[in-house]
């Protein structure tokens, strides 16, 4: 694999977002946790469609999920191609994927959903944390 400084990116900025990542997902659990989501009786769930659609509604508006969102959505669209790009690196789908392989496939996603993708993806952080260490952009 070949290496390659971030262009419009900078390691601080993965950093931080990664870093938010990391809170997002310990509230999220805790979060899941306390609504008792995802356990269940005799395969039937504990809570009905009303708890869960409310605990699901708190999670989405959660403070920490729109702080990561808005870290990433904040970034132009070239930061957010190569973030994608770095999320792939540091998800290891392919051993020989190199920046700019990556840049290439991601090439194709569209600004609105590259939030979406970007913030869905867990555990974001250790990607991103990754893909610093493959890449020598650290």
């Amino acid at each position: 694999m070949t290496t390659r400084t971030l262009e419009t990116l900078t390691a601080d900025q993965v950093r931080q977002i990664a870093e938010a990542s990391e809170l997002w997902q310990a509230t999220q659990q805790a979060m899941l946790d306390s609504a008792g989501i995802g356990e269940a009786i005799d395969g039937r769930a504990i809570l009905g469609p009303e708890q869960t659609r409310a605990a699901f509604d708190e999670i989405r508006t959660s403070p920490t999920r729109q702080a990561l969102r808005h870290l990433i959505a904040d970034l132009g669209p070239a930061a957010q191609l190569e973030l994608v790009g770095l999320l792939w690196i540091g998800r290891e789908d392919d051993d020989d994927m190199d920046i700019v392989t990556a840049l290439e496939r991601a090439d194709g996603i569209e600004n609105a959903s590259a939030v979406n993708y970007i913030a869905g993806r867990a555990p974001l952080s250790r990607y991103l944390r990754r893909a610093l260490e493959r890449t020598g952009a650290e």
